[in-house]
């Protein structure tokens, strides 16, 4: 991290995709992937049009590949961050009454079979519900 940039009058390192992707355990081309997708924003460009990425770009990567291993789609990720990057909190939380929903659906005395539906379902939103919090308190600004 050699090169410097000015981001609400704080100085902020700033790192090549190069030195990103080394620093977030993963290779360039994923970090170009994820910025083709809309998942990582370069901070700016460089004169000759290198992309640079502020330093918390390497906790979105962990929290990228988390939601990824938690079995969501990146382009499922990507367009889920564009719809809510200003309510992420109320999301978490309605995420939590689904699975409040889907455990009440459960227990009620339907057929054995649509129980057994809803009861994974629940199991896998609680899951994603996990992982949501987990991620709240590594995401920037929130």
């Amino acid at each position: 991290m050699k090169l410097y940039g000015c981001w609400k009058g704080l100085v902020v390192a700033l790192m090549r995709i190069g030195e990103l992707a080394s620093a977030a355990g993963v290779s360039p081309r994923t970090v170009d992937y994820y910025t083709q997708l809309g998942l990582l924003m370069p901070a700016e460009r460089t004169a000759s049009g290198y992309r640079l990425y502020a330093a918390d770009a390497v906790g979105l990567i962990a929290a990228i590949q988390t939601l990824e291993q938690a079995g969501l789609r990146l382009e499922a990720i990507a367009d889920h961050m564009r719809q809510t990057t200003d309510n992420l909190p109320g999301t978490v939380d309605q995420l939590g009454r689904t699975v409040q929903a889907l455990h009440q659906l459960a227990n009620s005395e339907s057929g054995a079979e649509a129980n057994a539906i809803v009861t994974a379902l629940i199991s896998r939103a609680h899951q994603l519900v996990m992982t949501a919090t987990d991620l709240l308190g590594t995401l920037p600004g929130i």
